[in-house]
C-alpha cells in the first residue's frame, strides 16, 4: 500500500488538539493514506506557568488581538513540531514528511498525491506541500524556476510560503530547523515568512537548502472546507 512512499522513511502526524474531531480525522487519514508507516503525535493544548506568553509573541502584531488560548495553541504547535523533527533526526530518519491535523487529500486526487510523491527531486532538503499563497505559485513567479511536472524550485523568496500544514524534509533540512527553532522561537511557519525573518531565504539564496514547492494541484484543502469534505466522504 505504502510504495509511493520509498523515498520517504517515516511519516508523522502532529495532533495537537483537544477537538475529537479533528483527531478522529487526522486518523481517517493516516488510515486511508499512511497506515502504520504514519506515526501519530497525540498532544493536548497546555499552558506553562514558566513561560510569559505574552512576551514570547510580542513582536507580532497580528497575534496580539488574538484570545490566550489561540496563542498556547500556537506555541504548543511549534514546540511540537520542534520536538518531532529532533527526535526523528535522533532515531536517525534521513526523510520524514511531518502533517498537521488539518492536512487532507481530497478522496479524488489521492492518485495525483500518490503520484506527486514519487516524483520528489533526489536533492531536496525542504519540500512544501502547501502554502498560505498557494495562489502565486506559478510559471511567472520570480520565486521559482520549474523542477518536474509537480514541482518548482526555490530561487529566492520575497514573499510569505508560511503553512506547515505537509512538509517533508532530508536529514540537512531537519538541522536547519532546528538550528532556526533554538536560535529564535517563532510561530513554526513563520520560519518561512519573509516579512518574520530572511533565514529561508538566506539559506536558499546562498544554496544552503535545495528547497521545493509543490505545484498547486489542490490536494491540501483548508481545515474547515476539509473536514465538511471528510464528513461528506465518510458518510
Amino acid at each position: 500500500m505504502n510504495k509511493y512512499l520509498d523515498k520517504i522513511d517515516k511519516v508523522f502526524t502532529i495532533c495537537c488538539t483537544d477537538d475529537n474531531g479533528r483527531i478522529n480525522i487526522a486518523n481517517y487519514m493516516k488510515n486511508r493514506l499512511f497506515g502504520d508507516f504514519c506515526e501519530i503525535r497525540y498532544t493536548a493544548k497546555f499552558k506553562r506557568p514558566e513561560i510569559n506568553i505574552e512576551s514570547l509573541f510580542d513582536k507580532y502584531e497580528d497575534l496580539k488581538a488574538l484570545s490566550d488560548d489561540t496563542w498556547w495553541g500556537t506555541y504548543n504547535c511549534a514546540r511540537e513540531h520542534y520536538l518531532t523533527i529532533k527526535q526523528a533526526y535522533n532515531r536517525g530518519f534521513e526523510t520524514i514528511m511531518i502533517c498537521e491535523d488539518d492536512f487532507r487529500v481530497e478522496p479524488d486526487n489521492e492518485e495525483e498525491f500518490k503520484n506527486a510523491i514519487t516524483q520528489l527531486p533526489d536533492d531536496f532538503d525542504i519540500v512544501k506541500m502547501y502554502s498560505n499563497n498557494n495562489t502565486l505559485i506559478s510559471d511567472d513567479n520570480k520565486d521559482f524556476e520549474l523542477y518536474n511536472d509537480y514541482y518548482y524550485k526555490f530561487v529566492e523568496d520575497s514573499n510569505n510560503y508560511s503553512s506547515t500544514i505537509c512538509i517533508i524534509y532530508s536529514r540537512k533540512g531537519m538541522e536547519y530547523m532546528m538550528k532556526w527553532y533554538e536560535e529564535e522561537f517563532m510561530p513554526f511557519d513563520r520560519y518561512f515568512n519573509i516579512i518574520c525573518t530572511e533565514k529561508f531565504n538566506e539559506a536558499i539564496i546562498n544554496n544552503e537548502l535545495k528547497v521545493y514547492h509543490l505545484i498547486p494541484v489542490y490536494l491540501i484543502l483548508e481545515p474547515y472546507d476539509s473536514q465538511i469534505t471528510y464528513r461528506k466522504s465518510s458518510s
